[in-house]
């Protein structure tokens, strides 16, 4: 009953969060936000850690197989979940696993024991890949940044050429217009003979 009761006030909390965040927009105090997300996140572990305490027998071999899968395949969601917050994730695994790990271990009973060391490879396991996980998605995202800055650099020189076409073409269509007003006739030749400008009152 009390580990229903800590499991129901966790539920309760994560709820709660989400029916207070529904509406607000991701960017507003993300540091408050995340605070209480590994808060949530870091008793939901503590309470699945109490389960393999508190909820069977430990010469129960049946039970400690169900809840080492159960828990093992939490923990491993939780490397999904919080892959954005590694220390979160690993905290979680830790609280979740290390408890039913440490108790099997305690039995004495050599399957149980066996169990034990099990569960303790697969969390050790779990913070490698949860580690890797992280760096890859790390690097990831730095890629896309370094991608999106590139693209946006190249959109502002695209923009700033167009702005520099635009006013190339306008102080051309000024020049042609002052040179057809004037009353003289000019003509510019390059070094290879040919004509480069010449205004209306040249051809007349």
């Amino acid at each position: 009953l009390g580990w229903l009761a800590a499991l129901t006030l966790v539920l309760g909390l994560r709820v709660l969060l989400w029916w207070r965040d529904r509406g607000r927009h991701a960017d507003d105090r993300p540091d408050q936000r995340l605070a209480v997300i590994r808060a949530v996140a870091i008793g939901s572990g503590a309470v699945w850690g109490a389960a393999g305490t508190w909820l069977f027998a430990p010469e129960s071999a049946p039970s400690q197989t169900f809840l080492v899968f159960m828990l093992a395949g939490m923990a491993a969601g939780a490397l999904t979940l919080f892959a954005f917050d590694l220390r979160t994730a690993l905290a979680y695994t830790a609280l979740a696993l290390l408890p039913l790990g440490a108790r099997l271990l305690a039995t004495g009973e050599p399957a149980a024991m066996g169990m034990g060391v099990m569960v303790l490879l697969f969390v050790g396991y779990l913070v490698v890949i949860g580690v890797r996980g992280h760096q890859a998605m790390r690097e990831a995202v730095t890629t896309r940044v370094a991608d999106a800055a590139r693209a946006d650099a190249l959109l502002q020189s695209r923009q700033q050429l167009e702005a520099l076409s635009a006013q190339l073409a306008r102080k051309s269509e000024a020049l042609e217009v002052t040179l057809d007003s004037m009353d003289q006739g000019i003509l510019s030749l390059g070094a290879d003979g040919r004509v480069n400008v010449f205004n209306r009152r040249t051809l007349e």
